[in-house]
């Protein structure tokens, strides 16, 4: 450590031989706090810098748009991004003093993190399945997966017909699509009811709001936290197929999903103001993927079976003009097919390791695990890597844990 005022001078002088790059190398060295705080702001700027080189590295940005607007400018390439990064981490290991120690420790987390992200963007499928969602999430995947033949018996039992289980799941929903003319006001619908009974549990602030804009510029749906208890969510009504599956979105995406999340996270670390680095949030980041599982366990908190049953049948059915005399029967097989969706994690992991090609794990992942849209998974895994375990893996890591304590404790649980 470096604590005396003369060492921390000479360690301001190495640092600008060693990283080249960096506001924070511009003679602003008057203390610690300046420094790291300098520190903080080359680390947004790297990773601004690499969402530029690759969209949808960062998640969410609701800090200076100072800093969005220089990133935005900046040529750097991947391999300059890298070389910067590595240093910065350096020079944090090397100023770092008691007073900024525990900053320094968490700032260079964030930066280890980018780091790794970067070389394996530069490096697809670098480590085994395993390997990368313990390196990057801190996640161990069990040794053996369940079986879910069982899952899957219940659910060839509630469908009628011929043909295979993934034909007859296929055909039965399509009986059951929204008409596009309704689909907004069925999952605006679904969104006030999950903000109402998060609501019940949660206290946010009173300017929180979630604004929806419906577009064919995303494949599905986006969320993005701007800051000050606002989120925008950007939707395309294409994707919105299902009653059910505008419930899950709603719950998900908004409350007490990304949106709550993000404003429970904010205003919790606002006392003293949000430190520059947590205004910036890796898509590819153990808190990402946790934020992903708890939103879709958060779901069920939400709405106990016989609630959803409830409300699905007697307020969205007929919002989208459709007979509720299947809302019992409709949302039994879509609390199967959601639980068996952890079914996809031994098939990915083959197709991700190389051990079956991208057809074959299609085939699997359509009659496995009952995926609708099995190829556009495979993409998804195929442009960030094991990012999706957070949708499985993490969620039913979360459900065990909340299942574990008593009801009246799973909420607060949730948002902690």
């Amino acid at each position: 450590m470096f604590s005396s005022p003369k060492n921390i001078a000479l360690l301001a002088v190495i640092a600008v031989a060693l990283i080249g790059v960096g506001s924070w190398t511009s003679g602003i060295f008057s203390s610690p706090q300046a420094i790291i705080e300098n520190q903080a702001q080359t680390y947004v700027e790297l990773a601004l810098g690499l969402d530029q080189q690759k969209e949808g590295e960062v998640d969410s940005y609701f800090g200076p748009s100072e800093l969005l607007e220089k990133a935005q400018s900046s040529t750097s390439s991947m391999d300059e991004l890298l070389a910067d990064a590595r240093a910065l981490a350096n020079s944090i290991k090397e100023s770092s003093v008691p007073e900024t120690e525990a900053r320094a420790q968490h700032l260079l987390e964030k930066v280890e993190q980018l780091i790794t992200v970067i070389e394996l963007i530069q490096a697809p499928g670098k480590l085994p399945f395993r390997e990368e969602t313990d390196t990057l999430y801190g996640l161990a995947l069990p040794e053996q997966m369940p079986s879910y033949q069982e899952k899957l018996a219940e659910l060839e039992n509630l469908l009628p017909g011929r043909g295979t289980l993934a034909f007859k799941l296929a055909s039965y929903n399509n009986k059951l699509v929204i008409p596009a003319d309704k689909r907004e006001a069925v999952f605006e619908a679904a969104l006030a009811e999950c903000r109402q009974r998060t609501l019940d549990h949660w206290q946010l602030p009173a300017d929180e709001s979630l604004s929806i804009e419906w577009t064919r510029d995303v494949q599905a749906a986006w969320h993005q936290y701007e800051g000050a208890n606002k989120s925008t969510l950007r939707i395309n009504g294409l994707t919105i197929g299902l009653v059910s599956g505008a419930v899950d979105l709603a719950c998900h995406e908004g409350y007490p999903g990304h949106h709550a999340q993000f404003v429970l996270m904010d205003n919790a670390d606002n006392v003293q103001g949000l430190p520059i680095e947590d205004s910036l949030v890796l898509l590819r980041s153990p808190g990402s993927v946790l934020r992903e599982g708890a939103a879709n366990a958060g779901v069920d908190l939400v709405f106990p079976f016989a609630e959803r049953l409830a409300f699905e049948r007697d307020v969205l059915f007929p919002i989208a003009g459709l007979s509720a005399t299947e809302a019992e029967t409709n949302l039994k097989i879509h609390t199967l097919v959601n639980e068996l969706s952890s079914a996809v994690v031994p098939v990915i992991e083959e197709y991700y390791n190389g051990d079956i090609i991208f057809n074959a794990a299609s085939f699997r992942l359509e009659r496995e695990a009952m995926i609708s849209s099995p190829i556009a998974l495979l993409e998804f895994i195929d442009e960030y890597g094991t990012y999706s375990i957070g949708y499985t893996v993490a969620r039913d890591m979360i459900n065990t844990h909340l299942n574990a304590m008593p009801e009246t404790q799973r909420w607060q649980a949730l948002a902690s």
